[in-house]
Parts: structure tokens; C-alpha cells; sequence
């Protein structure tokens, strides 16, 4: 039982506590963690509980890749089937094998609205025409660079045929 040091808020928590000799049978990690939609922010870490993923305006579900570390814990996996524009949260639980150890990982996944998913489209393509002609400009460089080393070159091998004209009259 906690009380807020100005007494203006109380919580109780349970604490339970599972003693065992196999720890192997207590293990509810997940060790995989993926969705088909989108990226896990951060990058998954059975440690790391809570993940975010912002998604496409038009997907209305999330498709969940979660393999437990134990092959005998159950996961089950609540709130993916339905995602409204705006913030959804999924849960995703693993009992393992003992029945009473426990874990969850929660997703808050972000669905755009129609406005930011056109915002969002006209960025990525802006994006793709910047680095398109980053990566033109870097050619033309990399072009006039050999260019003009063969100038360099060809004028140097010219010299040295006069020089060796010239020594050997």
C-alpha cells in the first residue's frame, strides 16, 4: 500500500512472488517480438515492456509475431483486430509453463488520419526525390572526377612521350 507524501493519492499493488529450482518453467520473455505493419520503437528487447508503432491510415489491423523464449509458455494477444485513427493499445500476455508466472508487453500503435497519412506520403516522396538527386550529384562528381584524372593522365603520358623524344635524338 502506497500514499503520496501529501496524502492526496493512494495505490495498493500485489507482489507475487514465485519461488522455484527451475527457472526455465517461470520464463515468460518473449523472444520475438514483430509487426507486419510497421517498425517496434524501440527496437525489440524481451526486457522492454511497452513499444510504440505509428501505422498507415488505411490498415485497420495489426498483424502480431510473438514467440515465446519457452516453447511451453501461451501467449495471447488482445486489441489488434479493431484500430481506430488515433492511439490503440495492444497487450500481449505470457503465462509460462508454471501457469502463474507472468508477463505483459503492451503496443501503443498509432493509426494517421486521412491528413497526416497525405502529409506523411508527400514527405517520404520528397524524401526519395532529395536523396535521387543527392545520389545523381554524387555521380556527376564522381564522373567529372575520373574525367579529369584521365586528362591528367593522358596529358602526362603525352610529356613523357616527348621527353622520351627528346633524349633519344
Amino acid at each position: 500500500h502506497v500514499i503520496s507524501e501529501d496524502k492526496t493519492k493512494e495505490d495498493s499493488y500485489k507482489i507475487y512472488v514465485t519461488k522455484t529450482t527451475n527457472i526455465e518453467i517461470a520464463n515468460a520473455n518473449l523472444e520475438t517480438l514483430a509487426v507486419r505493419e510497421g517498425s517496434l520503437n524501440p527496437e525489440f528487447n524481451y526486457n522492454i515492456t511497452d513499444y510504440k508503432i505509428e501505422i498507415p491510415n488505411e490498415t485497420t489491423k495489426i498483424e502480431i509475431l510473438a514467440i515465446p523464449q519457452s516453447e511451453k509458455a501461451k501467449v495471447s494477444i488482445l486489441g489488434n483486430n479493431e484500430m481506430k485513427v488515433g492511439n490503440n493499445y495492444i497487450q500481449i500476455n505470457v503465462i509460462a509453463e508454471d501457469g502463474i508466472t507472468n508477463k505483459k508487453y503492451e503496443l501503443n500503435v498509432y493509426r494517421r488520419n486521412e491528413k497526416e497519412q497525405i502529409q506523411y506520403e508527400q514527405e517520404k516522396q520528397y524524401q526519395a526525390e532529395r536523396l535521387s538527386a543527392i545520389l545523381q550529384e554524387e555521380q556527376k562528381t564522381k564522373s567529372n572526377v575520373t574525367t579529369n584524372e584521365i586528362m591528367q593522365n593522358k596529358n602526362t603520358n603525352i610529356y613523357s612521350f616527348y621527353t622520351l623524344r627528346f633524349f633519344a635524338m
